[in-house]
């Protein structure tokens, strides 16, 4: 009967902590920290950036529900290059788009972000090409709502090629 009640907890444990356990092995989305060689080594591609916090329970939602998936598939690995932003952390520098040092609040101010999760799509030059993804409540809509901001960027960068 012992034996059972083992059996019965450890499946418990694994089902209440698996959740996280998935998270855990999924791929972290890359920091941003050079944003120049990032844009360098990809200029066909949209650079997003990922602001987020670590106290912000939404930004927790959309990596479990959304974005922990897509960078586990590698689904826009050919279109978009992720970058991370820690909104909460805005004196952690980085390498801009021209090669300048910026901090992070410098990236919050000049594109506008006021709320996490926010991401904002741009070309090579780190000028806007789709409208920003501001928020996050259900997954529902939201990865209909990331294709088509990538599909918009995608159209203008391939437009100023041609």
């Amino acid at each position: 009967m012992k034996q059972s009640y083992f059996w019965v907890a450890l499946a418990l444990l694994l089902i209440v902590n698996m959740p996280s356990l998935l998270v855990a092995s999924m791929p972290e989305m890359p920091i941003a920290k050079d944003l120049k060689t990032t844009a360098n080594q990809s200029p066909h591609k949209v650079v997003v950036l990922y602001f987020t916090a670590e106290y912000c329970m939404y930004c927790q939602a959309l990596d479990r529900d959304l974005l922990g998936p897509v960078m586990h598939s590698g689904e826009y690995a050919e279109i978009a290059n992720f970058r991370r932003v820690q909104h909460d952390e805005p004196e952690t520098k980085l390498t801009d788009f021209d090669g300048s040092l910026v901090s992070n609040r410098n990236l919050i101010q000049r594109y506008k972000v006021n709320v996490t999760p926010t991401l904002i799509f741009l070309a090579p030059n780190g000028h806007e090409v789709a409208s920003p993804l501001v928020g996050f409540l259900t997954v529902d809509f939201y990865g209909a709502y990331l294709d088509q901001s990538l599909e918009d960027g995608r159209a203008h960068l391939l437009s100023k090629t041609n």
